[in-house]
This record gives structure tokens, C-alpha cells and sequence, in this order.
């Protein structure tokens, strides 16, 4: 007899004295559940949730020889990253956003801050913030010396200018790291 409900299953279960039921989860393939952490491993499944896309992820009953789908499932978000030519970003579902970019490219040339130069670099973040994010200055060398990262300005949803000091007056196009990390709300 066909299952046509999952109360079928739980009936059936009862009644014949079965292995408990076990609920999980998994990709369905139209013939096939796939269950979640079991590598490549499929289960041949009976279908009593009805229409169902391929690739949908569902829940089953496991009586321990039977598999029956009996709906969908709601998957928990994942993480989302990538990157450009700006930097890499990571959004998280709870709505946090990071940037980070490791750079080596040149300075703007520097200017007089009291007896130090003080040289400023726009990080243009690889994606925009929801609002302005907390910055956070790594490292800022000026060529091979030691330079040192200092606050940058205040940062706008989608840019901030790294600061950096030097004792040394530098030109415009001579060496510069970077590191920088930003941490915000894309939503």
C-alpha cells in the first residue's frame, strides 16, 4: 500500500511495532533524498508532501527502511563572501557585514602634522555598508620604514581614508601597504 499522508507512516509505525521514527532532513531529487551531512549518500523516498521542486530541501519520517518526504524545510541561511579589486567581504544572516583589504599600491604623497607626514589613502569598500561602519586600521607602511597607521576619517557607507604617519616626507607614487578591516550591517 502507497504511503499518502505522513500520518499514514506514523500509523503504520505504531502499529507494527517498528523502529522509532526519525525526522531528518535533505535534498530531494525528485526520486531520491539526500540527507544533510551524509556526504553523497542518497535514500530511495516516497513523496506524500506533493509538489515539490527538484533540488528542494525537505523534511522526511526514517523508520529505518522507509523514507517519506513530508514537506519542505526551511534552510537555515548561509554565509555569502567575495571579493574585487576593493577588498573581500562576508555578510552573515544575522545582517554583519566585514570588509578587509590587503593592499600594495602608492600614496598620494605625504603633508606636514607637526613634525611627522601624514599621508591618506580612500579605501573604496567592496560592497556598500547599510550604514557608516567601524574601521579598523591595520598596518600602513610607506615603503620599506616603519610607518604608522593612524585613525582614519570617518567612514561613509561606502569609503573610508586610511591615515597613516611617516618621519619622512614621501612623493606622490612611492610604496604603500595596507590593511584594513571594516565591520557593519548590509541589512
Amino acid at each position: 500500500m502507497a504511503v499518502t499522508t505522513p500520518l499514514d507512516l506514523l500509523i503504520q509505525a505504531a502499529t507494527r511495532g517498528e523502529v522509532p521514527l526519525r525526522i531528518i532532513t535533505g535534498r530531494w531529487d525528485g526520486r531520491r533524498l539526500h540527507p544533510s551531512g551524509a556526504g553523497s549518500a542518497a535514500l530511495e523516498a516516497e513523496n506524500a508532501a506533493g509538489s515539490l521542486a527538484e533540488g528542494s530541501f525537505v523534511y522526511a519520517l526514517h523508520d529505518g527502511k522507509r523514507v517519506v518526504i513530508i514537506g519542505p524545510a526551511r534552510e537555515t541561511p548561509l554565509s555569502a563572501s567575495g571579493g574585487n579589486s576593493d577588498g573581500r567581504w562576508r555578510r552573515e544572516p544575522d545582517g554583519t557585514q566585514i570588509c578587509w583589504q590587503r593592499v600594495s599600491t602608492t600614496c598620494a604623497g605625504t603633508a606636514a602634522y607637526g613634525g611627522l607626514w601624514l599621508d591618506k589613502w580612500e579605501w573604496k569598500f567592496p560592497v556598500p555598508f547599510l550604514n557608516p561602519p567601524v574601521v579598523i586600521p591595520g598596518r600602513y607602511q610607506l615603503g620599506s620604514g616603519k610607518s604608522w597607521p593612524t585613525s582614519p576619517d570617518d567612514a561613509t557607507t561606502d569609503h573610508v581614508y586610511l591615515c597613516g604617519l611617516d618621519v619622512a616626507d614621501r612623493p606622490r607614487g612611492f610604496p604603500l601597504h595596507i590593511t584594513a578591516c571594516a565591520i557593519g550591517l548590509w541589512r
